[in-house]
């Protein structure tokens, strides 16, 4: 069973309120995930915009992550989770807002900015505060509470193409709302202190840049999310290239792809209490290849979503397990070591975006073309984690 009492020495009532806020604002970042996605079509037929374009609107979104990652590291451990939970909420509950109002391309790429600002900073937050619920049990307890992740990338594309007939605007604006509304409950939940209380200081973070481990680490995460999220930006395009109608990709999507993240990370996360996470991490790399390079050659929705529900399966346990060795392996700072690890994360979805949509425009074959990246990823990252099982061990550093 969880423990509900937060390792920081928080009481079990606030610790479980604070479990739950925290389980809801990764349900607000899938919502984020999935929203991009899901009004790309759009996007690119009201704006004019090519694939290449695309794939830098993904890239501005990319560049925000990276920086807030950077940023909200130091400020957690120094000024607490508070601190990171609040600011993240607001920038993306300003942004969301912003969104549907803008009328031009640079203000588009603006929000998308913004918006990676308040996702980067809020993945970085909730995974720290995560990880201090019960570190004998971390990646359980991050795969199981970032199974809502999977429940909003789920219900977004199904709200988008069913409630809200694919009215982009509401729905960038019910996310807002939501993300208002928990940072409004959550001035009000007591959080653990901060993980260096005397402050932190650059001289803090050489320790960190000085491990060869950590560079590994974020490799692999960089090779992870650069397949992820690039299944969900360029999944409905690809489909709907393929002949299959706008609905009916986004569906496959979210009953594919987003529930096969959802229902794989409810199942690792009993995995994990007895299986290895760098073990669930090399069999999930294997799965990945398979069934990605299956989907790219599969004709027709039953089999696309076939293939596209066993790579959410398969991608399910890794972020959650390489987030949780990260925290083994760097107990202190760990906010820090986090942001520089999920930093690298999302770098690989700046390239992996920005690849497809070049690859797409200049290619024979179109975007057929550019999503052989996700299956070429996924093999690179059976390599790295062969090397990290190899390399990790059950001691922290």
């Amino acid at each position: 069973m969880i423990e509900t009492t937060v390792h920081s020495g928080l009481k079990s009532a606030s610790g479980l309120t604070l479990l739950a806020a925290t389980t809801i604002s990764i349900l607000i970042y899938g919502m984020i995930a999935a929203v991009a996605g899901s009004i790309v079509p759009q996007l690119s037929t009201r704006m004019q915009l090519a694939p290449g374009q695309i794939g830098s609107l993904f890239l501005m979104q990319a560049a925000g992550m990276m920086a807030a990652s950077l940023a909200f590291g130091p400020i957690v451990d120094s000024r607490g989770k508070k601190a990171g939970m609040l600011a993240s909420l607001g920038l993306i509950a300003v942004a969301l807002a912003s969104f549907p109002q803008t009328s031009s391309q640079i203000g588009m790429f603006s929000c998308m900015a913004l918006l990676g600002l308040g996702g980067g900073g809020l993945t970085t937050t909730a995974s720290t505060l995560l990880s201090d619920i019960n570190p004998g049990r971390r990646a359980a307890i991050l795969t199981l509470t970032k199974s809502s992740y999977g429940i909003g990338g789920f219900v977004t594309p199904m709200i988008g193409a069913t409630l809200l007939s694919g009215n982009t605007i509401a729905l960038c604006y019910v996310i807002a709302g939501l993300a208002f509304v928990l940072l409004a409950v959550m001035v009000f939940i007591a959080f653990p202190p901060p993980s260096m209380r005397e402050g932190f200081n650059m001289a803090a973070a050489g320790p960190l840049l000085s491990k060869p481990l950590l560079y590994l680490l974020s490799l692999t995460l960089f090779f992870y999310v650069a397949c992820e999220v690039g299944m969900f930006n360029w999944l409905p395009k690809y489909l709907m290239a393929r002949g299959l109608a706008e609905i009916t990709a986004l569906r496959i999507v979210s009953l594919g792809f987003a529930l096969g993240l959802l229902i794989g990370r409810l199942a690792f996360a009993a995995v994990l209490l007895c299986v290895s996470a760098r073990v669930v991490a090399v069999v999930s790399s294997v799965v990945m290849t398979a069934s990605t390079a299956a989907l790219l050659r599969t004709d027709g929705a039953t089999a696309a979503g076939i293939a596209t529900f066993i790579a959410g399966l398969a991608m399910a346990p890794m972020f959650p397990s390489i987030v949780a060795i990260v925290g083994d392996c760097f107990p202190r700072a760990t906010a820090t070591a986090m942001g520089i690890a999920i930093t690298s994360g999302w770098a690989g979805l700046a390239v992996s975006s920005r690849l497809i949509g070049a690859i797409s425009g200049r290619f024979e074959g179109g975007i057929a073309t550019g999503m052989l990246v996700l299956p070429v990823f996924s093999a690179i990252l059976i390599l790295l984690t062969l090397w990290l099982q190899k390399k990790t061990t059950t001691t922290t550093h």
